[in-house]
């Protein structure tokens, strides 16, 4: 059973809250691949600066860049402190009045002390990494974050497949968003998830819905490491989520289909019918998307997808509208498909008990005639043998007439042992060979792990056995008659 784990975002807040209001400020943020980045003037030097409130810890670098008559110099913090980085080519007294020299250079010699005392225009940008708020806490690290205008590239192409492109090679992907009210949604092992929409600080991380097409490696054990940030401009987290929702409802009624091609989907049932997929989805139909996946895929049965496409083949305008009424209509048709699956299913458990009891039967039954037929064979020439000694004993016949006999009986059981390895040796145990392969070839909806346990019963070990029995102790039996006899006869000719 899978442990739902959770993830306490908590310590985001402070960093939504700080990011909303820079923003409201003027101050430029982006997403560059894992980072956010905020940029913004300030009216001091950096090193009297006091920086944004909320944004120290969750910083990774900061730089300041200030300029004078067209020409920059810029400081970065090297271990929590500011170092000069940059100076233009050109002497301090080109670019400062006589008061401000002596300041100017002692920056050129990089001491960032004097930077207070020059006049320049400053501009702060900084790098953020959310996933320091969540270091150090008893769940897994927040993982990097992807910018929206990446994830809305991906579906520059191809939107019936994109989606899968989200996809790790293992485990399972959340994106949240710092900012919008969306409520979360699932599609397959992608969520879509805002702070706001959450209700709470704590994101659950819960086993996935069905995988989309393409999710062949979604590991069951999930960690909240594998979500990542949705951060970037607020005003793209809406374009990315409708691009998301849009492309996962794509998704959904493209594995549903019989076919897809060039954005348009065939269902092939009653009739067959082509129907374009919308350039935008609207709320109603992305959420009949979540409610035709969670049916369709909720579990294993092709008899799902089957209903579903006799149903939508009936329609005559686009069914994205109207899954309710696709949904109450293909029940009916699963549950008829169901019920005539199920009495196959029993009917195809009978027939393999039943053809597994014919072999063991049958087997068995060889087994037993062939012992009871080498028996009477073997009584017979023992006999033969017994008259053949007596005669020689009371001379009824010659010495070379009995030994002639001796050597046809020797050569009538090296016939029979022949005869017995080429065709009854492999006929006596051919029903119960067999078996496996026959049951598996002929047996559809019993499970391969029933069949293994019927094949393997221990009526059958036991048929098995006494077929291994009896064609040890006929093949003994025979060859044990013919080296007696032959030793004798050519003891007699040798005399």
């Amino acid at each position: 059973m899978t442990v739902i784990e959770t993830l306490d975002l908590a310590p985001l807040i402070p960093l939504r809250e700080a990011l909303i209001q820079l923003s409201l400020d003027g101050w430029s943020i982006q997403d560059d691949g894992g980072i956010i980045r905020v940029n913004g003037s300030i009216l001091t030097s950096p090193l009297e600066w006091a920086g944004v409130p909320d944004l120290e810890k969750y910083s990774s670098r900061r730089q300041a860049i200030g300029v004078r008559r067209g020409y920059t110099v810029s400081v970065d913090t090297v271990n929590g402190v500011w170092e000069i980085t940059d100076l233009p080519e050109i002497l301090p007294e080109q670019l400062f009045d006589s008061e401000q020299l002596a300041d100017a250079n002692k920056v050129w010699e990089r001491d960032t002390s004097a930077l207070a005392g020059l006049h320049l225009d400053w501009r702060v940008e900084i790098d953020l990494d959310p996933a320091k708020a969540v270091s150090g806490s008893d769940v897994a690290q927040l993982d990097v974050s992807w910018s929206a205008s990446h994830i809305d590239g991906l579906f520059a192409n191809d939107v019936v497949s994109a989606l899968t492109r989200l996809i790790p090679k293992q485990g399972r992907r959340t994106f949240l968003a710092l900012n919008g009210r969306e409520e979360p949604a699932i599609f397959g092992a992608v969520t879509l998830a805002t702070l706001q929409g959450l209700g709470d600080t704590r994101l659950s991380i819960n086993p996935p819905n069905p995988p989309l097409p393409g999710e062949t490696q979604i590991d069951s054990e999930l960690t909240p490491s594998q979500t990542l940030l949705v951060s970037g401009r607020f005003e793209q987290w809406p374009i990315a989520s409708k691009t998301l929702s849009f492309a996962a409802s794509a998704t959904t009624w493209g594995a549903i289909a019989t076919s897809t091609t060039e954005g348009e989907l065939e269902f092939f049932g009653y009739k067959k019918v082509r129907f374009s997929l919308p350039m935008t989805w609207t709320d109603e139909e992305i959420a009949g998307a979540i409610k035709l996946r969670s049916w369709a895929f909720g579990e294993i049965s092709p008899d799902r997808i089957l209903a579903l496409r006799q149903i939508i083949s009936l329609y005559n305008e686009p069914p994205f509208k109207f899954v309710e009424e696709i949904l109450s209509s293909s029940e009916t048709i699963y549950l008829g498909l169901r019920s005539t699956a199920v009495i196959e299913a029993v009917r195809d458990a009978r027939d393999v008990e039943t053809r597994t009891q014919q072999a063991v039967q049958q087997s068995s039954q060889a087994s037993v005639d062939l012992a009871k037929s080498a028996g009477e064979r073997v009584i017979a020439g023992l006999a033969a043998v017994g008259a053949a000694a007596i005669a020689n004993v009371t001379q009824v016949l010659s010495f070379s007439v009995t030994t002639a006999i001796l050597a046809f009986i020797c050569g009538y059981f090296l016939a029979m042992l022949v005869l017995f390895l080429l065709i009854d040796f492999r006929a006596v145990g051919l029903p119960i060979k067999e078996l496996d392969s026959e049951t598996f070839v002929h047996s559809s909806f019993v499970r391969p792990d029933a069949l293994a346990e019927m094949t393997s019963s221990p009526m059958v070990r036991g048929a098995k056995g006494l077929v291994l029995r009896a064609r040890i102790a006929i093949s003994s039996l025979y060859a044990s008659i013919v080296i007696a006899l032959l030793v004798t006869v050519c003891v007699r000719w040798a005399a």
